[in-house]
C-alpha cells in the first residue's frame, strides 16, 4: 500500500470516528497475517461496506451524503487514491440513472468513473458460450440470474462460472446416481466447448478447473470425470506431469 493510500485512509479515520474500533480491529488482523501494510486500505473497505449496506436498507440519501461528498474531494489524479475509493465506494454505488437522488451528489469525475462501471458489457466470446450452457442447461437460468451485472445485466462470466464448478464438485461429494449423471453431462459439454475459442478456454481452465480441490479435500475424484481435453487442461493448471496419476484408483 502507498503512502497516498495511508493518508487517505488516516483521512477517513479522522473523518469518520464511529468507525474507530473497525479501523483497530482490521489492523491488527492484517498485522497478525504479516501485511500490515495492507490494514489501512482494507479498514476503509470494510467500513465502506457497513455503509453501503446500511443504505441499500434504508436508502435514506442523507446517510450517505457525508461519504459521497469524500469520494468526491479525494477523487483525482492519484492512481493508487482513486483505486482504494473505487474498491471501497464508487464500485458499489447503484446505477445513478436509477437512483438520481445519489446521482445529483456525486462530481463530474466520479459519476463518469460510475458510469463506465454500470455501462460494462462481459465480452461477446463469454456471452455467446454462457448462452449456450443455458440453453443446454435451462436449469442454471437461477444461477446465471445471481450473477448479472449493468445495465444491460450480462452475466458475470467468472462468478457463474465458478459457481457451476463449485456445484459439480458437491455433485461428486454427494455421490448419486442422478447428481453424477448431470456433473457428467456438464463435463462432456465443456469437453466439446474447449480448444475452439482462447476466452473460452481461459473461463474453462481458470474458474471451472482451477476451483477444483485439492488432492486431499473431499470432491476432488471429479478428475477421474474429465474427457481427454479437460485433464490435458487441468494438468497445465495445475502444472501436473503428463505421467503423474491425478489418483490412486
Amino acid at each position: 500500500m502507498s503512502t497516498e493510500e495511508t493518508e487517505l485512509a488516516d483521512r477517513f479515520r479522522d473523518q469518520f470516528q464511529r468507525f474507530e474500533r473497525l479501523f483497530k480491529e482490521t489492523i491488527t488482523s492484517y498485522t497478525e497475517l504479516g501485511f500490515p501494510e495492507m490494514g489501512p486500505g482494507e479498514s476503509v473497505v470494510a467500513a465502506a461496506g457497513e455503509v453501503m449496506d446500511a443504505y441499500y436498507d434504508s436508502h435514506d440519501i442523507k446517510d450517505l451524503q457525508p461519504y459521497i461528498l469524500f469520494v468526491n474531494s479525494e477523487y483525482g489524479e492519484s492512481t493508487p487514491l482513486n483505486g482504494l475509493l473505487q474498491s471501497a465506494f464508487i464500485d458499489r454505488f447503484p446505477d445513478p440513472k436509477v437512483d438520481t437522488e445519489l446521482a445529483a451528489l456525486l462530481s463530474t469525475d466520479v459519476r463518469a468513473v460510475l458510469d463506465k462501471r454500470w455501462d460494462w458489457r462481459s465480452d461477446a466470446d463469454s456471452r455467446a458460450f454462457i448462452n449456450r450452457i443455458l440453453s443446454a442447461f435451462p436449469r442454471l437460468g437461477p444461477i446465471a440470474d445471481e450473477n448479472t451485472y449493468g445495465r444491460e445485466k450480462d452475466i458475470l462470466p467468472h462468478p457463474f462460472i465458478v459457481q457451476l464448478s463449485t456445484e459439480q464438485v458437491e455433485n461428486t461429494i454427494a455421490n448419486t446416481p442422478d447428481k453424477l449423471s448431470e456433473t457428467r453431462q456438464i463435463l462432456a459439454f465443456l469437453e466439446t466447448e474447449y480448444g475452439k475459442n482462447e476466452n473460452v478456454d481461459f473461463l474453462i481452465s481458470d474458474s471451472f478447473l482451477g476451483m477444483f480441490p485439492y488432492t486431499y479435500e473431499p470432491g476432488y475424484n471429479i478428475v477421474e470425470l474429465l474427457g481427454p481435453k479437460l485433464e490435458a487442461a487441468y494438468r497445465k493448471q495445475w502444472n501436473i506431469d503428463d505421467n503423474q496419476p491425478l489418483t490412486d484408483t
